[in-house]
């Protein structure tokens, strides 16, 4: 491979960002080995890794799976004791730093970050038994992998597990690239994980989704055949990847995501979606749709999903749809869920730079006439742009754009001046009941008033849906559906708007009391009422169904990242606002407590109050806001991250993460520490080692006159939904109407009475910590109707 001479300074600006992304690293764990090699050639050979599995609860036959070699994983390893996700995850990270030619671990962690895509995380025979055990659940079972390679190799920067079905791992690559191109990292290791596991097998199956034979996307479309790998991309600041004379393999010129916001399981089949985040991926990237040679397909065999995709390349392409090939690596290594799309994106890269197109192996039917599936074998090309597709449960689209260095030079597009974000809208379902008067009567310690809320019905949102949704959709639809009336906004009668409008939502758990019954129910899969019941266990079943009932049809992702994924919504969700891609977002964080969440909860942090609850917060520009003539709640002034940390009961934590967060939150805001009137702590005991480590952070960095508070004790831990519970405590004390510290840590005389302008927020998940400053509106908002 050639190291790319052309300086920094000859090169444009990237286009959909302020800074160029390039990828230098490679590395992969398939059902052909441990390896980009073997699977490429492999690959390129039309051969296949799926094999007979055997029956599983309530199937009828033989299923066709891809698996990693036992042996192979553990060579990889070095024999590490860690559980099978991990593992492969940690040998694709491995692999893509040595070919990126970067030093593992990193040398400067705090600007490398992490962003990992999963469906059931370390959920499989090694990590949780079915039906679920207390005292076999464990609360990292989503964050363990990522967590584990971020403290591997030194990963300290930005640190996100996202979570969109079958395109989680493509979201996460736009995730790290937004990091990238937004200054807060150099390096993002970026990719998915996903082991082959019993419950989505079975869920699938139930679905009547797999194929009783190897499937054949775009073909024979009878079904998915179900594998499990990882793979792992490495991006970099174009000008850090030129300065250290690294090999731009692939430049990776934007993303676009949608939701159909049509169906929780089903496709949208006209295409709508599809065609939207399409779309937007080739406007991020600052091309039109003829410059693209080669479409890498979600292309999972099912008879939905293969003509619906085929039907959005129709609709993209045009007449000219028969002259741009596609083609789908599942027939070859299985539809590997989480990693799905991070495997086809190393596909992508490797037909830029090979020049040879990834074939469908194994094309078992009549080729469609109307587009060119690549078949059988792998086919020599020149390739220049690459469109690689993701599609999920729950309507998630996500697409990107890869090109080959230096073919795409588009002129220099001026940014649109970056907009403050501002919170317009509030919402909550929680101990104290329906409605965020009933949240911060909680907070206060007072009585809710029968009149002090008026919640939403049933019959506002869409009745049909509301029966089948299961408790946990309800909190976050009622929540949401708050949120955006005290917002002045109905998505369903401003389709424009909504059709732009973004779904940020946050979970530390997702529905456990769902994933506890279908687990329960895995020998009853045949019976019919029983099916359904497999798609309200995803991470996307929630925001799916939000979708659907608001009308929301822009960018949505769920982040699944512990306690820290409440705030890093809400700062993804600003990012979006700020640089004026979405008009709106809505943000959403939404937990749920089980005996068994109780349980495990309680032996990794040690004894404490743990609670249902959702919370929602509606995001736009200040401009915007002003134009409607809507009041601004709070501005979100800045956010940090720091992960690579690991905190959990009887451990001793290092406070170096809270400093890094609340100073990186500060630089970002562009305050200092002097400027914040209160800051509201992660720790619900302070007797606890992590709430210890925080406040000696936050001791070490701001003044004693600081008072510093918490509303855990108040309310218990609601997990992702904490964090957004203290922005609501935040902008409640931001307007007079309550008084911080709700149990104080720290508190000076001058608690009580002194007026509060701005507020520093403080998360912490298994393995990273989140800061967020939150400041008063000024006059630039107008104190219009709410």
């Amino acid at each position: 491979m050639d190291k790319d001479t052309e300086s920094a300074d000859d090169r444009p600006r990237g286009v959909g960002g302020d800074r160029r992304v390039a990828v230098t690293g490679l590395g992969l764990v398939s059902g052909f080995g441990v390896g980009v090699k073997p699977f490429w050639e492999s690959l390129l050979a039309g051969r296949t890794a799926l094999k007979p599995l055997g029956s599983v609860p309530g199937s009828v036959g033989e299923l066709y799976v891809t698996r990693v070699d036992d042996r192979a994983l553990a060579a990889a390893t070095g024999g590490e004791a860690v559980e099978r996700t991990s593992a492969m995850l940690g040998a694709a990270v491995a692999e893509a730093l040595a070919d990126s030619g970067l030093a593992a671990p990193v040398e400067d962690g705090a600007r490398q970050g992490l962003g990992i895509g999963t469906c059931q995380g370390m959920f499989h025979a090694e990590g949780a038994e079915l039906p679920l055990r207390a005292d076999r659940h464990v609360v990292d079972m989503y964050t363990r992998p990522a967590d584990h390679v971020a403290r591997r190799f030194g990963l300290r920067g930005p640190q996100a597990v996202i979570s969109t079905a079958c395109a989680s791992s493509t979201t996460a690559l736009a995730w790290s690239a937004a990091q990238i191109r937004d200054g807060r990292a150099e390096v993002m290791v970026a990719g998915g994980a996903e082991s082959l596991c019993l419950f989505a097998l079975a869920g699938f199956h139930g679905l009547r989704a797999t194929s009783p034979n190897r499937c054949a996307p775009y073909t024979v479309s009878d079904g998915m055949s179900i594998g499990e790998g990882a793979a792992v991309l490495i991006l970099e600041e174009w000008e850090h990847a030129v300065r250290r004379g690294a090999t731009v393999l692939v430049e990776f010129l934007g993303s676009g995501m949608s939701a159909d916001a049509y169906h929780p399981v089903a496709p949208d089949p006209t295409a709508r979606g599809a065609l939207a985040a399409a779309r937007r991926a080739l406007a991020a990237g600052g091309v039109g749709a003829e410059r693209v040679d080669y479409v890498s397909g979600h292309g999972t065999g099912t008879a939905g999903n293969d003509a619906m995709e085929k039907e959005a390349m129709i609709l993209l392409f045009g007449d000219r749809v028969g002259s741009v090939p596609i083609s789908s690596v599942k027939s070859a290594v299985g539809h590997t869920l989480g990693a799905a799309g991070a495997i086809e994106a190393v596909a992508s890269v490797l037909a830029l730079h090979e020049g040879v197109l990834p074939p469908t192996a194994g094309a078992g039917g009549v080729l469609d006439d109307r587009i060119d599936i690549v078949p059988d074998v792998g086919r020599p090309a020149r390739v220049e742009v690459v469109l690689s597709n993701s599609y999920a449960f729950g309507g998630n689209n996500a697409s990107i754009l890869l090109a080959s260095p230096g073919a795409v030079r588009p002129r220099p597009r001026p940014r649109p001046a970056r907009d403050r974000a501002v919170i317009t809208g509030v919402g909550a379902v929680g101990p104290g009941g329906v409605g965020h008067a009933a949240l911060l009567a909680a907070l206060a310690g007072d009585p809710v008033p029968a009149s002090s809320t008026e919640p939403v019905r049933p019959e506002e949102v869409l009745t049909a849906l509301w029966r089948r949704m299961d408790d946990f959709t309800r909190r976050a639809v009622l929540a949401a559906s708050e949120a955006l009336r005290e917002a002045g906004i109905d998505p369903r009668a401003d389709d424009g708007a909504a059709e732009e409008a973004a779904l940020m939502f946050a979970t530390a758990g997702g529905p456990m009391r769902s994933v506890e019954e279908f687990g329960r129910s895995l020998s009853e899969l045949l019976v019919p009422e029983r099916r359904s019941s497999f798609a309200r266990t995803t991470m996307t079943s929630a925001p799916g169904t939000l979708g659907i009932c608001l009308g929301l049809r822009g960018p949505t992702i769920t982040f699944l990242s512990g306690g820290t994924a409440g705030l890093q919504a809400l700062d993804h969700a600003c990012g979006a606002v700020a640089r004026g891609e979405v008009p709106y977002a809505v943000v959403v964080g939404c937990d749920e407590i089980t005996d068994a969440v109780l349980d495990a909860q309680t032996r990794w942090w040690g004894p404490g109050r743990w609670a249902d609850g959702a919370v929602a917060v509606v995001v736009e520009s200040a401009a915007r806001a002003r134009a409607r003539g809507r009041r601004a709640l709070a501005v979100v002034e800045g956010t940090g991250q720091a992960g690579g940390a690991d905190f959990r009961a009887g451990q001793a934590a290092d406070p170096t993460a809270f400093v890094a967060a609340a100073t990186r939150a500060l630089a970002a805001a562009g305050r200092g520490p002097r400027e914040i009137d209160w800051v509201l702590a992660a720790g619900a005991r302070p007797d606890r080692v992590e709430a210890r480590a925080e406040l000696r952070a936050l001791a070490r960095m701001f003044p004693d006159s600081t008072p510093v508070g918490r509303t855990r004790p108040r309310l218990g831990e609601t997990m992702a939904a904490g964090g957004l519970v203290d922005a609501v405590a935040a902008m409640a004390a931001i307007r007079g109407g309550l008084r911080l510290p709700v149990d104080d840590v720290r508190a000076s005389s001058a608690a009580g009475s002194a007026p509060v302008r701005r507020v520093l927020i403080d998360t912490v998940g298994c393995g990273g910590v989140i800061a967020t400053v939150l400041g008063a509106p000024d006059g630039g908002v107008a104190d219009g109707p709410r």
